[in-house]
């Protein structure tokens, strides 16, 4: 490893299996430290897991959510003097060569102007077929955390993850404020991390991916947020795109989804709480 660059590694653990924290020490191959947050609510008993040094705990026993917990991890990895911090997700691979080819990139300074450096994803449900690029990185307008290294300087010297999220569209949100500023969001073409999204169904030939009501709660209200609060797009593309999602999302339910009453329900109080200015951790009171 080149030690120019400093790097680490962070994971947000909610109800992890034996299997992910097993595979998660797999990564202390590459990385000096990994930092771990778990939001998991309940007390998981994974004292046995922490057992060496190098998995260092900064949060456990409640869910403060992705946003926060993102922002969490940033500011630990910059008190312990890393440069990036490469975000793992506990139901994700990344390979160990991915890690090694974007170290390599970040190494030799080509891409210091990157507020996140993403690896290429592979949908596992899609049984995607790996092609090689003969372009070692591109820039795109927005990655995913997962596999993701954040460039931490850039990190302290911006607002953060927007805790107003708390769950969903909250890398999009950082990406975007980091193109305005002047950033690069890169993806790296031949590192490849591969992403499980849980199984399609598939209905009047539709494929598609059911949602909790809670999760559907989240769409919908940070939707609203984005666009209401954050977006620079003229006030017609905000709303017009805003008004088309959120009939898009609700026609979904209705038409493909099961549990409707219940999302139903929770998209009135999507509505209720973007009315009333409520954002952050779902509260139903």
């Amino acid at each position: 490893m080149n030690n120019k660059v400093k790097t680490c590694a962070a994971v947000t653990l909610y109800h992890p299996s034996k299997e992910e924290l097993e595979r998660l020490k797999e990564y202390l191959l590459f990385f000096p430290i990994i930092l771990v947050v778990d939001n998991t609510p309940e007390d998981t008993n994974l004292e046995c897991f922490f057992n060496d040094e190098r998995l260092k705990l900064i949060s456990k026993g409640a869910n403060i959510g992705l946003s926060k917990s993102l922002n969490l991890i940033c500011e630990t990895s910059s008190k312990l003097g890393y440069d990036y911090c490469c975000v793992l997700d506990q139901d994700s691979t990344l390979s160990l060569d991915a890690i090694s080819e974007i170290h390599r990139l970040i190494s030799i300074n080509v891409i210091s102007n990157a507020a996140i450096v993403s690896p290429t994803i592979v949908y596992e449900f899609k049984n995607s077929k790996i092609a090689k690029s003969n372009e070692e990185y591109r820039a795109v307008d927005w990655v995913i955390t997962s596999g993701s290294f954040i460039n931490i300087a850039i990190f302290i010297n911006s607002n953060g993850f927007d805790e107003n999220y708390f769950i969903d569209r909250i890398e999009y949100d950082y990406c975007m404020e980091a193109r305005k500023n002047g950033f690069d969001i890169i993806q790296v073409s031949n590192a490849f991390l591969f992403q499980k999204l849980g199984s399609s169904e598939e209905r009047f030939g539709i494929k598609f991916f059911q949602h909790s009501p809670l999760r559907n709660y989240y769409q919908f209200r940070n939707r609203f947020y984005y666009f209401n609060y954050k977006s620079d797009e003229n006030f017609i593309v905000r709303y017009v795109s805003l008004l088309f999602l959120s009939i898009k999302q609700v026609l979904k339910i209705l038409i493909l989804e099961t549990d409707k009453t219940k999302k139903l329900e929770f998209i009135v109080l999507a509505i209720r709480d973007c009315l009333f200015g409520k954002f952050g951790k779902f509260n139903e009171s």
